[in-house]
């Protein structure tokens, strides 16, 4: 019979795989026209090569985990390697899902019990919860962000109680500080759980169809709190915060407790921030001539605005790679630079404007165009 812990790694794999199948071409980028802008700079067969090579061998070690379990530790260590190189090579592979399931990962392979293992993996959901409701206590995803989200819903919440974002944002936090108590870690759970279902129907098939990748993921979190924190008892629930501590879960703390404080001042990514559809991020737009939208996936060009034909970059990384774009203002200007450089024949004709993080009180982003010419020597 399959142990708790052999079944919580099961699962966390599943998802794992499941959203880079869904997100394959950031993975395995086969004739994409999204550019790869990462930390290692310029692209070239061989930096190509080691970027898909990594990728593959991720994707492998993560079958193997799922069936040999002699191996878990050595494998373990390759797959994080692995996951340490490949984001190398391009700054949309740091997805929030892929940076919180490879912590819990972590787990298995830095704690020596498994009370331990669930404590970990109970801290970074807690962490997550308490940060992502942080991050929409902001004008945008109260008047924008979450009004979307209902907006397929029958009833016009929004409208009939304006301030539901907000009361939605202070309870995910609220709840995630739940989950480190023992008296309200049940009551938590069950709230968080149902966080997640609305979630799936609000960018599920019958809702906006969208960010499929985010699905996995949320099964995944969904499988964890039902299987953790509700049947948690006796000492094992002291091991998910006063417990024992490990240096792994100092670690986890620093990491998604402490680190996301400096995302506030833009000095720590917000990919890293438990940012999840919390309207604070940065974007941008490309405006393009017929020639270079034609150029364009079919799936992406349905979405050009054809009013001035424009498109927003994280709508064409999702729609062309299945991921959200990284949200960084220097990466985004350095794709549009890529893309003048890659298509000289459009320079001309591309403009790029970049909208800066919402003003938290009122929504306001400050907007910046930039040119081909701006970006590119002179000759």
């Amino acid at each position: 019979m399959m142990s708790k812990e052999d079944f919580i790694l099961k699962v966390i794999l599943l998802g794992l795989l499941s959203a880079i199948a869904i997100s394959y071409p950031v993975w395995i980028p086969v004739n994409t026209m999204y550019p790869a802008i990462g930390i290692v700079s310029g692209i070239s067969p061989i930096w190509e090569w080691i970027s898909m090579s990594t990728s593959l061998l991720l994707i492998i070690i993560v079958v193997l985990l799922l069936f040999w379990r002699s191996k878990r530790k050595p494998l373990l260590i390759i797959l994080f390697l692995c996951a340490g190189v490949t984001i190398l090579f391009d700054y949309n592979r740091i997805q929030p899902w892929f940076y919180s399931l490879n912590l819990m990962l972590g787990a298995f392979l830095f704690s020596e019990k498994t009370r331990d293992t669930f404590g970990t993996i109970g801290l970074i959901l807690s962490f997550t919860y308490i940060w992502s409701g942080l991050q929409k206590l902001n004008f945008a995803f109260i008047n924008e962000t979450f009004p979307w989200l209902v907006e397929l819903f029958p009833i016009p919440l929004p409208a009939f109680f304006p301030e539901l974002g907000m009361l939605a944002a202070i309870t995910e936090t609220v709840a995630g500080v739940g989950l480190l108590f023992k008296k309200s870690r049940n009551i938590s759970a069950i709230i968080l759980v149902f966080m997640h279902f609305f979630i799936m129907m609000a960018l599920g098939p019958f809702g906006h169809d969208s960010n499929a990748v985010v699905w996995p993921w949320n099964i995944v979190s969904i499988t964890l709190l039902l299987t953790i924190f509700l049947q948690i008892k006796n000492d094992r629930a002291k091991s998910i915060f006063p417990g024992s501590f490990t240096l792994y879960k100092a670690f986890i703390l620093v990491l998604l407790l402490l680190m996301p404080v400096f995302s506030l001042f833009d000095l720590w990514p917000m990919s890293l921030s438990s940012a999840l559809y919390s309207g604070n991020k940065e974007q941008s737009r490309v405006y393009m001539d017929d020639s270079f939208s034609a150029l364009l996936p079919p799936s992406v060009q349905s979405h050009v605005r054809q009013e001035d034909q424009s498109i927003l970059l994280n709508v064409w990384a999702m729609e062309e790679l299945g991921i959200a774009a990284y949200p960084d203002m220097d990466v985004h200007v350095s794709i549009f630079k890529y893309i003048c450089q890659i298509h000289p024949e459009n320079a001309p004709y591309l403009v790029f404007t970049t909208y800066s993080k919402p003003n938290i009180f009122n929504g306001n982003r400050i907007e910046t165009t930039y040119f081909c010419d701006d970006l590119l020597p002179a000759n």
